[in-house]
């Protein structure tokens, strides 16, 4: 396993400069619970930034399988790369529940980048280092078990939350399915309940009324996720693997 333990599952909050467009001339489109915002080949000719709700970043395998990549939450932006570049998405996001996005025009984005008054290479390393962390999140799915993919995934979900624990414990109060949850770390339905019920009866999660997961701080931290969770007695659930999505051939290549 790598040394560095970032699972950039949770999308990270967009740049600054671009917020303060999206919010100054940006138009807000309203989605409901699983609406698609965009989908697989489309020219999307705006760049979004998700200010109320949730959604999810999805896109197939080589072999067709879909595949979640990232959770999209409030200040967070997606598909700046394909709009931008006038690339066809070779993904889709959609709402997980009722979402207010904003849209920017790319033309706009395009002309105050290419005047000047913005900088070109803040925002392909932007655009860049999040394609690069989503590749780490598929390397990583091949290296460690279902329990500390989860794990990971939580430790991602409170630093971008920025939240500190109450009484030794965080909550994650995005409201998604058992199927989802699944595909995020790369586990069949029936082993995600398992390691559910597994981490339950050991006090280190708990489920909430409203979908939610409450999960103590000592299962995000590194050395816990490193040392503890690859006990024997924490992987005997079995897991089914799953073909890591490939993005070297042009046509797999992910345009965000």
């Amino acid at each position: 396993m790598q040394e560095s333990l970032c699972f950039p599952i949770v999308q990270e909050k967009t740049l600054p400069y671009l917020e303060r467009m999206f919010m100054s001339q940006g138009k807000p489109i309203f989605f409901k619970k699983n609406d698609v915002i965009f989908d697989y080949w489309d020219e999307i000719k705006s760049i979004y930034y998700l200010s109320k709700g949730c959604c999810l970043y999805l896109a197939n395998t080589v072999k067709g399988n879909e595949r979640a990549l990232s959770v999209i939450l409030p200040g967070s932006s997606f598909g700046e790369f394909a709009s931008v570049m006038c690339e066809p998405v070779n993904a889709r996001v959609e709402a997980i529940e009722n979402s207010e996005v904003i849209a920017l025009p790319a033309q706009l984005v395009r002309e105050r980048l290419r005047c000047g008054s913005e900088n070109w290479t803040d925002f392909f390393k932007f655009v860049y280092r999040r394609q690069n962390n989503f590749c780490m999140v598929m390397s990583y799915c091949s290296e460690v078990n279902v329990p500390q993919r989860f794990a990971l995934f939580l430790q991602s979900y409170a630093k971008r939350k920025s939240s500190s624990p109450e009484g030794g414990w965080h909550i994650c109060d995005i409201s998604i399915t058992m199927d989802r949850l699944g595909e995020i770390i790369s586990a069949n339905r029936v082993t995600t309940s398992a390691m559910l019920n597994f981490l339950g009866k050991e006090d280190m999660v708990r489920k909430l009324k409203n979908g939610g997961l409450q999960f103590r701080d000592i299962l995000i931290q590194n050395d816990f996720i490193k040392n503890e969770l690859v006990n024997s007695k924490w992987c005997s659930l079995k897991t089914k693997k799953r073909q890591p999505l490939q993005t070297t051939a042009k046509e797999n290549q992910i345009y965000y």
